[in-house]
């Protein structure tokens, strides 16, 4: 019996399970009634046997009965059941499933007052319910558009997650995006925050020189008291017509907030163009430096470089700055020369904190030579089988191999 199905209205289209007695003539309960046959009778169809068949409440001989109807016997608005047995007593069934608009509501039970402007009916014009009457209360008045009263959304509100990307107009999604990417920095540099590691990025500003020249501006919105402030940074420009161009720095004037660079710009800026300098550029500080160390070396005489200007140890490993030449600097012949050098052969077991040099050549034995193994010891032999490079003690106890490390 699927004693889940019973319901205290009958549902159309949905299994229903019902109780109910078997009397005889003269009212009283009949136990243990024999030869029980159920019919059903769907929209005035006709009477057919149903799925199933009554049985009497188990364990008991009280004279009631359990009958299970499935969905298909409850389809029809009027549903009328007998169930008959050998002692001649039918018992009759009539029911009405309930299904979508049949029951109404009386709205005047609902809010406790006759009132319309206090009836469920008007609950969303902003009257609400009779807080006398009613214990949802008088619902605030309404100061928004479409019903929503003052802050009736908040936070707390909201179920977790409710907001994903489905609920979010595309237009929403980008005018979100253009918020965050358009925000000023000015007002987010707490420490270790996002805000202020973009801003360590870069230092914006615009052209303040009515008169600008390709190779060298005055810089607008900085008051920097020390000289040479920004020599070795790199500005770029993110506006105008040099939009994307970028220079080193090479002398800043404090008085003046004159920027001149190590190489003109392909043509001068324009007053106002936007601006970013990218502080501590290993790029700019290394071709500032070397830019410098032109200078300083170059023959007075010629305005020529030559080997007699150079200082024996001018340039050592402390001029050069870290990742200053790196592959791309290399030309691509020295690149080969790396590459083709000979390799000897490996000598022995690399210890774990050997060269890549030497943990090169063993891989490449380990991969390349011959090895040869017996019951208890594996041997990489050298290149001309002449002798082993390293040994490695083996077992097998016939759950688990193993062999251990080369040596």
């Amino acid at each position: 019996m699927a004693i889940t199905d019973s319901k205290p209205v009958p549902q159309k289209n949905v299994a229903y399970h019902i109780g109910f007695p078997i009397l005889d003539a003269d009212g009283d309960l009949v136990g243990g009634a024999t030869g029980l046959d159920s019919e059903v009778s769907t929209d005035s169809g006709g009477f057919a046997d149903c799925a199933s068949e009554a049985v009497q409440e188990t364990g008991t001989s009280t004279g009631m009965y359990e009958l299970d109807l499935t969905a298909g016997e409850m389809i029809g608005d009027l549903v009328m059941v007998v169930i008959k047995s050998t002692e001649g007593k039918t018992t009759p069934i009539v029911m009405y499933p309930e299904e979508a608009g049949d029951i109404r509501v009386n709205v005047t039970q609902v809010s406790g007052d006759a009132t319309a402007a206090d009836n469920a009916e008007l609950f969303f014009d902003g009257t609400g319910y009779n807080a006398a009457n009613s214990a949802v209360g008088t619902v605030a008045a309404v100061t928004t558009v479409n019903g929503l009263a003052s802050a009736v959304i908040t936070a707390a509100s909201i179920a977790t997650d409710a907001i994903g990307a489905a609920e979010l107009a595309a237009d929403a999604v980008a005018e979100i995006a253009d918020a965050v990417w358009d925000e000023a920095m000015s007002g987010h540099l707490t420490l270790g925050t996002y805000g202020q590691a973009m801003r360590a990025l870069g230092l914006t500003g615009q052209v303040n020189d009515v008169a600008p020249a390709a190779g060298s501006f005055i810089l607008g919105d900085f008051t920097e008291a020390t000289a040479d402030h920004f020599n070795g940074m790199v500005l770029v420009f993110t506006s105008g017509a040099l939009l994307g161009q970028g220079r080193v720095i090479t002398d800043y004037a404090v008085t003046t907030q004159l920027a001149t660079f190590a190489e003109a710009f392909t043509e001068a800026p324009a007053n106002g163009d936007d601006y970013v300098i990218v502080p501590g550029s290993e790029l700019g500080s290394t071709l500032a430096q070397v830019f410098r160390l032109f200078i300083t070396i170059l023959n007075a005489a010629t305005g020529q470089l030559d080997a007699g200007s150079l200082t024996a140890g001018t340039i050592d490993a402390a001029a050069i700055a870290t990742d200053a030449i790196d592959a791309d600097a290399l030309a691509a012949n020295a690149v080969d020369e790396i590459w083709d050098e000979a390799m000897t052969e490996s000598g022995g077991v690399p210890a774990v904190t050997a060269s890549l040099r030497d943990a090169f050549r063993w891989m490449f034995a380990l991969s390349r030579n011959k090895i040869t193994q017996t019951a208890t010891t594996q041997a990489l032999r050298n290149d001309a089988d002449a002798a082993n490079i390293a040994t490695a003690a083996v077992s097998d106890d016939g759950t688990t191999a193993i062999r251990n490390e080369w040596a």
